[in-house]
């Protein structure tokens, strides 16, 4: 209720269900609610378009809302961000197999 009053009194912002680019993120745990508001807390172009951020006890905010906020205002976001964790797990899986990433300038 406090969001609504904030953006009636227009404090905060909204965007109108055909302007929302949503998104479907994979479920993993590099990519949680509270990980991605930790990353975009400080992001003025995407916190005025979401309730106000608790940094004292656990924030309630729906996953695919937060997610669609964020790749509306940066579409390259979560592509980027699933990219690394993809790369992240492929550079482990290597590492368990015994494979060692050698540094191109090397060579």
């Amino acid at each position: 209720m406090e969001f609504l009053k904030e953006i009636l009194a227009g404090t905060k912002k909204y965007f109108l269900l055909d302007e929302v680019a949503k998104i479907n993120v994979p479920m993993c745990p590099e990519l949680t609610i509270e990980r991605i508001l930790k990353q975009v807390k400080d992001i003025k172009e995407i916190t005025r378009y979401l309730p106000r951020i608790n940094e004292q006890g656990k924030q309630y905010m729906e996953r695919d809302f937060l997610f669609s906020i964020v790749n509306t205002i940066d579409r390259k976001f979560f592509k980027e961000a699933v990219a690394e964790v993809n790369a992240r797990r492929l550079r482990n899986q290597d590492q368990e197999q015994g494979y060692v990433e050698i540094d191109p300038s090397l060579f």
